[in-house]
Protein backbone atom coordinates (compact mmCIF):
# COMPACT_ATOMS: atom_id res chain seq x y z
CA UNK A 1 0.00 0.00 0.00
CA UNK A 2 2.85 2.29 -0.21
CA UNK A 3 2.21 5.43 -2.04
CA UNK A 4 4.37 8.85 -2.81
CA UNK A 5 2.84 11.17 -0.04
CA UNK A 6 0.38 13.84 -0.64
CA UNK A 7 0.49 17.85 0.29
CA UNK A 8 -1.76 18.45 2.93
CA UNK A 9 -4.00 21.04 0.83
CA UNK A 10 -4.68 18.64 -1.89
CA UNK A 11 -8.55 17.79 -2.55
CA UNK A 12 -10.06 14.29 -3.17
CA UNK A 13 -10.80 14.37 -6.60
CA UNK A 14 -14.60 13.81 -7.31
CA UNK A 15 -15.12 14.75 -3.49
CA UNK A 16 -16.07 18.29 -2.59
CA UNK A 17 -14.66 19.57 0.12
CA UNK A 18 -13.06 16.46 1.83
CA UNK A 19 -9.24 17.29 1.89
CA UNK A 20 -6.40 14.62 1.31
CA UNK A 21 -4.93 15.39 4.80
CA UNK A 22 -7.99 14.78 6.57
CA UNK A 23 -9.07 11.60 4.79
CA UNK A 24 -5.32 10.30 5.38
CA UNK A 25 -6.15 11.09 9.19
CA UNK A 26 -9.10 9.60 9.01
CA UNK A 27 -7.50 6.04 7.81
CA UNK A 28 -5.03 6.43 10.54
CA UNK A 29 -7.49 6.41 13.15
CA UNK A 30 -9.65 3.70 11.88
CA UNK A 31 -6.95 1.50 10.73
CA UNK A 32 -4.04 1.88 13.22
CA UNK A 33 -3.45 -2.25 13.12
CA UNK A 34 -2.50 -1.85 9.77
CA UNK A 35 1.25 -0.40 7.95
CA UNK A 36 -0.67 2.24 6.03
CA UNK A 37 0.85 5.42 4.96
CA UNK A 38 -0.11 8.39 3.50
CA UNK A 39 -1.30 7.88 -0.02
CA UNK A 40 -1.86 9.56 -3.11
CA UNK A 41 -5.91 8.80 -4.60
CA UNK A 42 -5.50 9.57 -7.86
CA UNK A 43 -8.82 9.30 -10.15
CA UNK A 44 -12.18 8.10 -9.69
CA UNK A 45 -11.34 4.53 -9.49
CA UNK A 46 -9.05 4.02 -7.11
CA UNK A 47 -11.07 6.70 -5.15
CA UNK A 48 -13.93 3.65 -5.76
CA UNK A 49 -11.38 1.56 -4.57
CA UNK A 50 -10.67 2.92 -1.88
CA UNK A 51 -14.11 3.21 -0.52
CA UNK A 52 -15.42 0.26 -1.45
CA UNK A 53 -12.72 -2.44 -0.42
CA UNK A 54 -10.23 -0.57 1.63
CA UNK A 55 -12.48 0.97 4.82
CA UNK A 56 -14.55 -2.34 4.96
CA UNK A 57 -11.76 -4.24 5.59
CA UNK A 58 -9.56 -1.76 8.05
CA UNK A 59 -13.23 -1.52 9.79
CA UNK A 60 -13.00 -5.15 10.15
CA UNK A 61 -9.22 -5.26 11.60
CA UNK A 62 -10.95 -3.23 14.57
CA UNK A 63 -10.02 -4.66 18.31
CA UNK A 64 -13.75 -5.50 19.08
CA UNK A 65 -13.75 -4.06 22.28
CA UNK A 66 -13.00 -0.45 21.03
CA UNK A 67 -15.07 -0.76 17.98
CA UNK A 68 -18.22 -1.40 19.63
CA UNK A 69 -18.51 1.54 21.73
CA UNK A 70 -19.52 3.33 18.24
CA UNK A 71 -20.12 1.13 15.69
CA UNK A 72 -23.30 -0.25 17.47
CA UNK A 73 -24.25 3.70 18.54
CA UNK A 74 -26.70 5.26 16.00
CA UNK A 75 -24.87 8.37 14.89
CA UNK A 76 -27.09 11.75 14.11
CA UNK A 77 -25.91 14.49 11.54
CA UNK A 78 -26.85 17.73 11.34
CA UNK A 79 -26.93 20.73 9.11
CA UNK A 80 -26.17 24.23 11.27
CA UNK A 81 -25.04 27.84 10.91
CA UNK A 82 -23.90 29.76 13.34
CA UNK A 83 -25.15 33.46 13.53
CA UNK A 84 -25.48 34.20 9.56
CA UNK A 85 -22.65 32.32 8.80
CA UNK A 86 -22.09 29.70 5.92
CA UNK A 87 -24.02 26.04 6.74
CA UNK A 88 -21.91 23.46 8.28
CA UNK A 89 -22.07 19.65 8.69
CA UNK A 90 -22.31 18.72 12.14
CA UNK A 91 -22.06 15.35 14.26
CA UNK A 92 -24.10 15.38 17.37
CA UNK A 93 -21.30 14.08 20.09
CA UNK A 94 -24.17 13.98 23.14
CA UNK A 95 -28.04 15.65 23.47
CA UNK A 96 -26.10 18.67 23.98
CA UNK A 97 -22.64 19.11 21.66
CA UNK A 98 -22.33 19.15 18.01
CA UNK A 99 -19.10 18.51 17.01
CA UNK A 100 -18.39 20.55 13.52
CA UNK A 101 -17.18 18.91 10.48
CA UNK A 102 -15.43 21.88 8.62
CA UNK A 103 -12.51 21.18 10.53
CA UNK A 104 -11.94 18.14 8.53
CA UNK A 105 -12.60 19.53 5.10
CA UNK A 106 -16.20 18.46 5.50
CA UNK A 107 -19.15 20.78 4.12
CA UNK A 108 -21.44 18.84 2.09
CA UNK A 109 -24.12 15.72 3.56
CA UNK A 110 -24.46 14.81 0.26
CA UNK A 111 -20.81 13.62 -0.10
CA UNK A 112 -20.90 12.11 2.96
CA UNK A 113 -23.95 9.73 2.35
CA UNK A 114 -22.04 8.25 -0.42
CA UNK A 115 -19.03 6.77 1.78
CA UNK A 116 -19.36 3.10 2.40
CA UNK A 117 -18.72 2.24 6.40
CA UNK A 118 -20.36 5.42 6.80
CA UNK A 119 -20.55 4.64 10.61
CA UNK A 120 -17.02 3.31 11.30
CA UNK A 121 -16.27 6.69 9.29
CA UNK A 122 -18.33 8.53 12.09
CA UNK A 123 -17.38 6.91 15.09
CA UNK A 124 -13.37 7.92 14.04
CA UNK A 125 -14.72 11.31 13.89
CA UNK A 126 -15.95 11.31 17.09
CA UNK A 127 -12.38 11.16 18.60
CA UNK A 128 -10.81 13.85 16.23
CA UNK A 129 -10.01 17.04 18.00
CA UNK A 130 -12.89 18.58 16.28
CA UNK A 131 -14.62 22.34 16.86
CA UNK A 132 -17.72 22.02 19.21
CA UNK A 133 -20.70 23.82 19.26
CA UNK A 134 -23.54 23.73 22.29
CA UNK A 135 -26.60 22.53 20.57
CA UNK A 136 -28.56 25.77 22.06
CA UNK A 137 -26.56 28.04 20.08
CA UNK A 138 -26.45 26.81 16.71
CA UNK A 139 -29.77 27.14 14.25
CA UNK A 140 -30.35 24.17 12.84
CA UNK A 141 -31.02 23.46 9.20
CA UNK A 142 -33.10 20.99 7.03
CA UNK A 143 -30.47 18.17 6.30
CA UNK A 144 -31.28 18.50 2.75
CA UNK A 145 -28.97 19.80 0.03
CA UNK A 146 -29.55 18.94 -3.49
CA UNK A 147 -31.38 16.33 -3.08
CA UNK A 148 -35.13 15.82 -4.56
CA UNK A 149 -37.88 15.38 -1.80
CA UNK A 150 -40.31 12.39 -3.01
CA UNK A 151 -43.39 10.91 -0.85
CA UNK A 152 -45.63 7.71 -0.81
CA UNK A 153 -49.04 7.17 -0.19
CA UNK A 154 -51.69 5.42 1.53
CA UNK A 155 -48.63 3.21 3.51
CA UNK A 156 -50.90 2.94 6.53
CA UNK A 157 -54.03 1.71 6.94
CA UNK A 158 -55.21 4.53 8.84
CA UNK A 159 -54.38 6.88 6.30
CA UNK A 160 -56.27 4.36 3.75
CA UNK A 161 -59.38 4.63 5.63
CA UNK A 162 -59.13 9.00 6.05
CA UNK A 163 -58.55 9.12 2.26
CA UNK A 164 -61.45 7.21 1.54
CA UNK A 165 -63.73 9.20 4.10
CA UNK A 166 -62.67 12.53 2.47
CA UNK A 167 -63.80 11.73 -1.24
CA UNK A 168 -66.21 9.63 -2.37
CA UNK A 169 -65.09 10.80 -5.84
CA UNK A 170 -61.49 9.14 -5.04
CA UNK A 171 -62.62 6.49 -2.71
CA UNK A 172 -62.12 3.47 -5.01
CA UNK A 173 -58.61 4.81 -5.45
CA UNK A 174 -56.86 4.76 -2.61
CA UNK A 175 -58.42 1.40 -1.92
CA UNK A 176 -57.02 -0.45 -4.73
CA UNK A 177 -53.52 1.62 -3.89
CA UNK A 178 -53.11 0.64 -0.80
CA UNK A 179 -53.01 -3.20 -2.04
CA UNK A 180 -51.97 -2.89 -5.71
CA UNK A 181 -48.42 -3.96 -6.22
CA UNK A 182 -47.03 -0.60 -7.24
CA UNK A 183 -47.62 2.16 -4.49
CA UNK A 184 -48.37 5.64 -4.84
CA UNK A 185 -45.35 7.85 -5.11
CA UNK A 186 -45.40 11.48 -6.08
CA UNK A 187 -43.27 14.64 -5.83
CA UNK A 188 -43.02 16.91 -2.78
CA UNK A 189 -40.61 19.38 -2.93
CA UNK A 190 -37.35 20.96 -4.53
CA UNK A 191 -34.16 21.01 -1.78
CA UNK A 192 -34.40 24.58 -1.49
CA UNK A 193 -38.44 25.18 -0.64
CA UNK A 194 -37.44 22.21 2.23
CA UNK A 195 -38.96 24.24 5.53
CA UNK A 196 -36.27 23.49 8.56
CA UNK A 197 -36.49 23.07 12.45
CA UNK A 198 -38.50 26.21 13.92
CA UNK A 199 -39.11 28.09 10.25
CA UNK A 200 -42.79 28.29 9.30
CA UNK A 201 -44.41 25.29 7.53
CA UNK A 202 -47.26 26.99 5.12
CA UNK A 203 -51.76 26.73 5.01
CA UNK A 204 -52.85 27.16 1.79
CA UNK A 205 -55.06 30.55 1.64
CA UNK A 206 -57.64 28.87 -0.62
CA UNK A 207 -57.88 26.03 1.93
CA UNK A 208 -60.30 25.05 4.19
CA UNK A 209 -58.83 21.87 5.81
CA UNK A 210 -54.82 22.02 6.23
CA UNK A 211 -53.63 19.18 8.04
CA UNK A 212 -49.74 17.82 8.91
CA UNK A 213 -48.66 14.44 8.19
CA UNK A 214 -45.68 13.18 10.53
CA UNK A 215 -43.73 10.72 8.76
CA UNK A 216 -40.36 8.68 8.80
CA UNK A 217 -38.71 9.89 5.88
CA UNK A 218 -35.46 7.54 4.00
CA UNK A 219 -32.68 9.39 3.58
CA UNK A 220 -31.14 7.67 0.67
CA UNK A 221 -27.94 8.42 -1.93
CA UNK A 222 -27.22 8.07 -5.45
CA UNK A 223 -26.99 4.22 -5.37
CA UNK A 224 -29.95 3.65 -3.82
CA UNK A 225 -29.11 2.72 -0.53
CA UNK A 226 -30.82 3.80 2.75
CA UNK A 227 -28.24 5.68 4.18
CA UNK A 228 -29.98 7.19 7.19
CA UNK A 229 -33.91 8.46 8.41
CA UNK A 230 -35.19 12.35 9.50
CA UNK A 231 -38.50 13.43 10.56
CA UNK A 232 -40.66 14.61 7.92
CA UNK A 233 -44.06 16.80 7.55
CA UNK A 234 -46.25 16.64 4.65
CA UNK A 235 -48.46 19.62 4.92
CA UNK A 236 -51.89 18.82 3.07
CA UNK A 237 -54.89 20.71 2.16
CA UNK A 238 -57.61 17.88 2.70
CA UNK A 239 -60.10 19.39 1.32
CA UNK A 240 -58.59 20.11 -2.06
CA UNK A 241 -57.23 17.04 -2.33
CA UNK A 242 -60.58 15.37 -1.61
CA UNK A 243 -62.49 17.37 -3.89
CA UNK A 244 -60.32 15.33 -6.86
CA UNK A 245 -57.67 13.53 -6.79
CA UNK A 246 -56.30 15.08 -9.99
CA UNK A 247 -55.88 18.06 -7.52
CA UNK A 248 -53.42 16.28 -5.12
CA UNK A 249 -50.18 18.48 -6.75
CA UNK A 250 -52.01 21.37 -5.77
CA UNK A 251 -52.71 19.62 -2.59
CA UNK A 252 -49.63 18.85 -1.89
CA UNK A 253 -47.00 20.92 -3.59
CA UNK A 254 -46.69 24.69 -2.55
CA UNK A 255 -44.82 27.16 -0.26
CA UNK A 256 -43.56 25.82 2.89
CA UNK A 257 -45.68 22.68 2.73
CA UNK A 258 -42.64 20.49 3.52
CA UNK A 259 -40.49 20.31 6.59
CA UNK A 260 -37.79 18.04 7.62
CA UNK A 261 -34.95 17.85 10.63
CA UNK A 262 -33.46 17.90 12.91
CA UNK A 263 -31.05 15.11 12.24
CA UNK A 264 -30.42 12.35 9.94
CA UNK A 265 -30.07 9.27 12.18
CA UNK A 266 -27.33 6.94 10.62
CA UNK A 267 -26.35 2.52 11.23
CA UNK A 268 -30.16 2.02 12.38
CA UNK A 269 -31.40 -1.25 10.52
CA UNK A 270 -35.04 -1.67 9.25
CA UNK A 271 -36.07 -3.48 11.89
CA UNK A 272 -34.72 -1.25 14.62
CA UNK A 273 -36.43 1.93 12.18
CA UNK A 274 -39.57 -0.02 12.66
CA UNK A 275 -39.71 -0.41 16.28
CA UNK A 276 -39.62 3.78 16.35
CA UNK A 277 -42.98 5.70 18.06
CA UNK A 278 -43.82 8.17 16.06
CA UNK A 279 -45.75 11.38 17.94
CA UNK A 280 -47.61 14.71 16.98
CA UNK A 281 -49.04 17.51 19.17
CA UNK A 282 -50.41 20.43 18.01
CA UNK A 283 -50.77 23.36 20.26
CA UNK A 284 -52.49 26.64 20.16
CA UNK A 285 -52.10 29.29 22.09
CA UNK A 286 -49.88 27.30 24.18
CA UNK A 287 -52.91 24.69 24.66
CA UNK A 288 -52.74 21.08 22.92
CA UNK A 289 -55.49 21.07 20.74
CA UNK A 290 -54.29 17.77 19.34
CA UNK A 291 -52.62 14.54 19.68
CA UNK A 292 -51.74 11.40 18.74
CA UNK A 293 -48.78 8.53 17.79
CA UNK A 294 -48.38 5.59 16.08
CA UNK A 295 -45.16 2.81 14.96
CA UNK A 296 -43.24 2.95 11.70
CA UNK A 297 -43.76 -0.81 12.18
CA UNK A 298 -47.46 0.28 10.61
CA UNK A 299 -45.78 0.81 7.32
CA UNK A 300 -47.69 -1.65 5.38
CA UNK A 301 -44.29 -2.00 2.59
CA UNK A 302 -40.65 -2.87 2.96
CA UNK A 303 -38.61 0.12 2.76
CA UNK A 304 -36.66 -1.72 0.52
CA UNK A 305 -39.45 -1.76 -1.89
CA UNK A 306 -40.84 1.62 -1.44
CA UNK A 307 -36.94 2.57 -2.45
CA UNK A 308 -36.90 0.49 -5.82
CA UNK A 309 -40.19 1.80 -6.90
CA UNK A 310 -38.55 5.25 -6.53
CA UNK A 311 -35.40 4.73 -8.50
CA UNK A 312 -37.45 2.96 -11.56
CA UNK A 313 -36.54 4.56 -14.49
CA UNK A 314 -35.21 7.26 -12.42
CA UNK A 315 -31.92 8.82 -11.69
CA UNK A 316 -31.15 10.56 -8.52
CA UNK A 317 -27.44 11.96 -9.14
CA UNK A 318 -27.59 13.69 -5.37
CA UNK A 319 -29.56 11.09 -4.11
CA UNK A 320 -33.22 11.62 -2.57
CA UNK A 321 -35.61 11.71 0.32
CA UNK A 322 -38.28 9.85 0.82
CA UNK A 323 -41.25 10.59 3.01
CA UNK A 324 -43.01 6.88 3.90
CA UNK A 325 -46.69 7.81 4.42
CA UNK A 326 -48.91 8.78 7.68
CA UNK A 327 -50.60 6.89 10.28
CA UNK A 328 -51.77 9.62 12.13
CA UNK A 329 -54.79 11.34 10.97
CA UNK A 330 -56.63 14.67 12.70
CA UNK A 331 -60.50 14.47 13.16
CA UNK A 332 -62.49 15.69 10.60
CA UNK A 333 -63.07 18.31 12.18
CA UNK A 334 -59.98 19.82 12.77
CA UNK A 335 -58.18 22.45 10.55
CA UNK A 336 -54.99 24.45 11.41
CA UNK A 337 -54.40 27.89 12.09
CA UNK A 338 -52.36 30.70 11.95
CA UNK A 339 -49.62 30.31 14.66
CA UNK A 340 -50.40 26.76 15.51
CA UNK A 341 -46.95 25.06 16.53
CA UNK A 342 -46.57 21.45 15.07
CA UNK A 343 -43.96 18.97 17.28
CA UNK A 344 -43.19 16.06 15.92
CA UNK A 345 -41.34 13.32 17.35
CA UNK A 346 -39.91 9.92 16.51
CA UNK A 347 -37.91 8.30 19.03
CA UNK A 348 -34.96 7.38 17.50
CA UNK A 349 -34.07 10.73 15.84
CA UNK A 350 -35.22 13.79 17.93
CA UNK A 351 -38.04 16.40 17.73
CA UNK A 352 -39.19 18.39 14.94
CA UNK A 353 -41.26 21.73 15.71
CA UNK A 354 -42.35 24.61 13.08
CA UNK A 355 -45.07 27.00 13.58
CA UNK A 356 -47.65 27.61 11.03
CA UNK A 357 -48.24 30.65 8.42
CA UNK A 358 -50.59 31.32 5.84
CA UNK A 359 -49.22 31.22 2.65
Amino acid sequence: MRQRPVSSDQTVPGRSGWKARGRWKLLCTVGTATRCEPRTLGGPSEWQRYELTILPYLTKLIVPSVRCSWLNRRMKLCRFQTGSGRPRVGLLKDDTTILDLSGEGIDRLTSLFEFEGLTAQLGALMNQNLPQFALANVKLLAPVEQQEVWAVGVTYLRSKKARMEESDFSASAYDKVYDAPRPELFFKSMPEKVVGPGDAVGIRSDATWNVPEPELAFVINSRGHIVGYTIGNDMSSRDIEGENLLYLPQAKIYDRSCALGPFVTVGATEAEARSWKIEIGIERAGVSVFSGETSAGQIKRTFAELVEYLFRSQKFPHGAVLFTGTGIVPPDGFTLAAQDVVKIGISGIGRLENPVAVV
